[in-house]
């Protein structure tokens, strides 16, 4: 808070070019890596008998959960057979965060989740983006460590917004991975949609300027 007020006293006192270049860099995108309530429930070692869940604001309702072999095998079905490009695995990969979220919400009472956070707020069964960057960091680490990413590593969930102090726009937090030939990171976000429907990606340069899918939720 006293960053704050510093900030309101010397934004009013600065030249007229000085204040431009403020104005403009308050558009500026960027990230950071995610908030500590994200990455310390990132579990890079899940596997689809059991791993961690994040429910409530902030991962405030964590459990634990797993898949059945039969839920399992239809996720394996979708990555199944490889993907014979990153494009194409990206694809795949959302298809994969929808249908695990579609498994496991009723398990542990989100699949109510509405898209973003504010259609839900304060109601039960609402995820906002904190859980949804965790959770689906968790569902890359499995898909990853049951040998189904050809072309991508997890990478660490990241946030963009006030609370990067990058941006005066919204915060918001997301999953991310990285291709492996070209080293490009990518935005897995599932938060801009209801619970099931498929993950959206994009490259996470342009997630971090406050990129939006057409359709889904606002900040």
């Amino acid at each position: 808070m006293q960053a704050s007020r510093r900030l309101d006293v010397n934004f009013i006192r600065l030249p007229i070019p000085m204040l431009s270049a403020v104005l403009l860099a308050g558009c500026i995108g960027g990230f950071d890596v995610a908030h500590p309530n994200v990455l310390g429930n990132v579990q890079s070692a899940a596997t689809w008998e059991g791993f961690g869940y994040c429910g409530g604001w902030g991962c405030s309702d964590p459990s634990g959960t797993s898949f059945t072999p039969t839920e399992w095998a239809e996720v394996v079905a979708v990555m199944t057979p490889a993907a014979p490009t990153p494009q194409a695995e990206r694809e795949q990969v959302a298809q994969a965060v929808g249908l695990m979220e579609r498994f496991i919400g009723p398990k542990t009472g989100y699949d109510r989740d509405l898209a973003g956070t504010g259609a839900g707020i304060f109601q039960p069964g609402q995820l906002d983006c904190y859980s949804e960057a965790a959770n689906t960091s968790n569902f890359l680490h499995l898909l990853n460590n049951a040998g189904l990413l050809r072309h991508h590593q997890p990478a660490d969930p990241i946030m963009r917004g006030l609370a990067t102090s990058r941006s005066w726009r919204g915060t918001h937090a997301t999953a991310t991975m990285t291709e492996t030939f070209s080293g490009v990171l990518f935005a897995m976000d599932s938060w801009f949609f209801a619970s099931g429907h498929d993950a959206v990606f994009v490259e996470a340069d342009t997630w971090a300027n406050s990129w939006a899918p057409d359709g889904g939720a606002s900040l």
